[in-house]
């Protein structure tokens, strides 16, 4: 996963950017997490989501991807700090 300000300052918008794909079926949803809170379900790629007005603090994001039976076969954390955590 990897994640993009359009503004650092708060209330900023956070770009979320997840790759994922299945090599024995499809992928059937990424789910973009705020630490135990959904922010989104993408069903079709690109898997974007902007997250916006996103106020001052650090983050644990997690993009969780489900294939079409169920399966996950991929699940991408980012705390604050490092590439792709943000600290707004």
């Amino acid at each position: 996963m990897t994640t993009n300000s359009v503004n650092a300052t708060a209330p900023a918008t956070i770009i979320l950017n997840a790759t994922a794909a299945d090599s024995d079926g499809s992928i059937a949803k990424v789910e973009f997490y705020n630490g135990g809170s959904l922010l989104s379900t993408v069903t079709t790629a690109p898997y974007r989501f902007n997250w916006n007005d996103v106020t001052s603090g650090t983050y644990s994001l997690t993009a969780k991807a489900t294939d079409n039976l169920g399966g996950k076969p991929h699940l991408d954390t980012c705390h604050g700090g490092g590439s792709c955590g943000k600290n707004v």
